[in-house]
């Protein structure tokens, strides 16, 4: 999976690769343009729930190219962006880094929230509700 966020650099994109609990691997590595095809710079990491991560932050509104080496094997993500045809005839996987206007709008709701002690907000019934 990958997800989107804001990063706290401007003009950037927080993006979190992960892949599954599943992938039995001793060492994998996230390579792409955005880290010149290192087979070494962006190593994923096995967290305690066995999920293998890494977040990066790449400037926004760009379109990057990336494989996973698993093991030494390359590996293409079905969760991406989309897909290229590779010099090799195999595809690598895309990241557009762009926010889903809806997470812009969570974002700047969520941070208004806490920037205004006075207003109480609560989750419930699925729906964001005043303290009253």
């Amino acid at each position: 999976m990958i997800y989107k966020t804001r990063s706290s650099q401007p003009d950037h994109v927080r993006v979190t690769f992960e892949l599954p609990a599943s992938v039995w691997a001793d060492r994998i590595f996230l390579v792409g343009d955005f880290n010149q095809w290192s087979l070494t710079a962006t190593p994923m990491c096995q967290e305690r729930d066995g999920v293998w991560r890494v977040t990066v932050d790449l400037p926004s509104g760009c379109r990057y190219e990336f494989r996973y080496l698993i093991d030494g094997q390359w590996k293409t993500d079905a969760h991406a962006d989309g897909f290229a045809t590779n010099i090799y005839g195999t595809d690598n996987s895309i990241v557009e880094t762009t926010v889903p206007e809806i997470m812009l709008t969570l974002a700047r709701a969520c941070s208004q929230v806490w920037d205004n002690p006075s207003s109480n907000f609560f989750a419930g019934h699925n729906r964001w509700q005043t303290d009253r």
